[in-house]
């Protein structure tokens, strides 16, 4: 009998503006090798990154939590947060279904964004989640090497956002400290700015259908006298 594969799902979090590089480098370079292991050990992975999984329409009807929090149950028990110094969007309210399984949510203090959502359902809520969870903090002074035009992009978004922030960091220290599970949360880990790359392969799949080859040949050129392509994306 062919036997059944056996399929493992890992939920990336993060704020979007100021992670594509980290979640591209994830999706380029360390999911390929870990699902070459998986396919030897008879798994199947999957990596889930939701920076191209929740469309306007369903933004538009509030279901951005909805969506967020049932991935992160089908990908238990596998988890990777990955924090900067953005907060990230703060949602009005935390519009779900009238569920039993998102009780604990109406009874959330409001205020929170849609990262610090997954991260609390995902894992600070779950003592089963925490072994197989694993946390990044991006070193600060990686500010100092983005231009200025750009800073915005990657810096807290006000001074509220940024105690939230380290309030929440400290909250994922303390759980693994109080868990004693050791080697889950990396601090400062090193990043430096190395201009703006676009994902042309990316850009070409999702609007194939609206582009000419004249357009595309068009776009390959101006984004490659830029400098604007990563040739790696194609290695």
């Amino acid at each position: 009998m062919q036997q059944q594969i056996k399929t493992i799902r890992i939920f990336i979090s993060s704020t979007f503006k100021d992670m594509h590089s980290e979640r591209d480098y994830l999706v380029k370079y360390i999911f390929p090798e870990l699902k070459e292991r998986c396919i030897k050990k008879g798994l199947s992975l999957v990596d889930v990154d939701l920076r191209w999984g929740v469309t306007e329409e369903e933004a538009e009807q509030g279901k951005v939590i909805e969506i967020v929090l049932d991935e992160i149950e089908n990908c238990r028990p596998f988890f990777i947060g990955i924090l900067g110094e953005r907060y990230g969007w703060t949602p009005g309210n935390y519009q779900v279904p009238e569920y039993e399984k998102y009780d604990w949510l109406r009874k959330f203090e409001k205020g929170h964004s849609i990262t610090a959502l997954e991260i609390y359902h995902g894992v600070l809520n779950k003592k089963d989640m925490k072994p197989r969870a694993f946390f990044y903090f991006r070193k600060l002074d990686f500010i100092s090497s983005v231009p200025e035009a750009k800073q915005h992009e990657v810096k807290a978004e006000s001074n509220i956002s940024a105690n939230k922030l380290f309030h929440l960091k400290e909250d994922i220290k303390d759980t693994f400290t109080v868990s004693n599970i050791p080697g889950h949360v990396m601090e400062d880990y090193p990043c430096t700015y190395k201009g703006l790359k676009i994902n042309l392969r990316l850009v070409k799949d999702s609007l194939s259908a609206e582009l000419t080859e004249q357009d595309i040949r068009l776009l390959e050129k101006m984004a490659g006298q830029d400098n604007l392509i990563d040739n790696k994306e194609y290695e």
